[in-house]
């Protein structure tokens, strides 16, 4: 009878342990920790302008722009550095709260003007390259080559990030990048290769739009206005 109960009990555990959950492969494990590691690089800030440049090229395999706007600056990041620039806290002091509130308005109408010419010019650098041949996803990580300045206390650079395919370089430019307290953002004028005049372009439109939601007098909007559709017309020949 004891031989029988401990039979009975011995395939029961059997049965059981085979109905539990399985061991990982290799395979599986390396994937899990590959995704945790992933998920952690994504979750860092952008230290260097190396990896500012490593997460544009990911984005644009991935031709993910959803994903590259959280690496372009926000108002409260904006408003934030501004504090960095010397005299800001007595001028912020003396300011009427109309100017102050007239300020934010222009300054998060100006971020969203530039976060359209950002996806603008996002879309154009892959359809450039797929027009070359380019297979973005086997695009292959160079190097970035970049120059820094310090103005107002708030640290800029532009950059060229140099990417490898079936063993030949290309250049993607970037200009504008500016370093938040949360690490650096991404400018809103970047090109393929040598499109360093339609940045200007765009650079020229973005301007005129900034100083047109700034402004406040009728013959100063009407000559932006005009500046605007001369960028326009420039842009789109």
């Amino acid at each position: 009878m004891k031989k029988t109960l401990l039979t009975t009990f011995t395939l029961i555990t059997v049965v059981l342990a085979s109905c539990g959950p399985s061991t990982p492969t290799a395979t599986e494990i390396a994937a899990q920790e590959k995704a945790k590691q992933d998920s952690i690089a994504l979750a860092k800030r952008i230290e260097t302008l190396d990896d500012l440049g490593k997460r544009l090229l990911s984005c644009i395999k991935a031709n993910d722009f959803s994903e590259l706007t959280k690496y372009i600056i926000t108002i409260d990041e904006y408003l934030e550095l501004m504090k960095n620039i010397p005299g800001y806290d007595e001028q912020k002091k003396n300011a009427k709260k109309e100017d102050e509130e007239f300020f934010i308005k222009s300054t998060t109408d100006n971020l969203k003007s530039q976060l359209a010419y950002c996806k603008h010019n996002f879309d154009e650098i892959i359809k450039k390259g797929t027009e070359r041949g380019i297979l973005w996803k086997d695009a292959e990580f160079d190097k970035v080559s970049y120059e820094t300045k310090k103005e107002n206390n708030i640290e800029q650079s532009s950059l060229k990030l140099i990417f490898k395919y079936r063993g030949i370089d290309y250049t993607i430019y970037l200009k504008d990048c500016i370093k938040t307290n949360n690490g650096w953002r991404i400018g809103s004028y970047m090109g393929f290769e040598t499109d360093e005049n339609e940045i200007e372009q765009n650079k020229q439109l973005n301007n005129a739009l900034n100083d047109l939601n700034k402004s406040k007098d009728k013959a100063a909007l009407d000559s932006l206005n005009s500046q605007l559709d001369k960028a326009l017309n420039d842009l789109n020949h």
